[in-house]
């Protein structure tokens, strides 16, 4: 890589077949619903941690690791 070019970020990412049954179906019904683009499968961790954040959301921050670590 060239000395000047600016830094690349890479993050974790988790295709839509590697999500937990009950996310998939989650992320179906947001797609159906307008919420999110329907050709959306590729996630990032940060996505994925932004979308549980809520209280009223049925994940942990731990479920997320935990998701992602099973996948590398």
């Amino acid at each position: 890589m060239p000395e000047n070019s600016p830094e690349m970020v890479v993050q974790d990412t988790i295709h839509f077949n590697d999500l937990p049954k009950i996310w998939q179906e989650h992320i179906l019904k947001r797609q159906a619903g307008g919420f999110l683009a329907k050709n959306k499968m590729i996630f990032t961790k940060d996505e994925i941690l932004e979308a549980t954040a809520d209280k009223s959301s049925f994940s942990s921050p731990l479920a997320v690791n935990n998701v992602f670590e099973r996948i590398k």
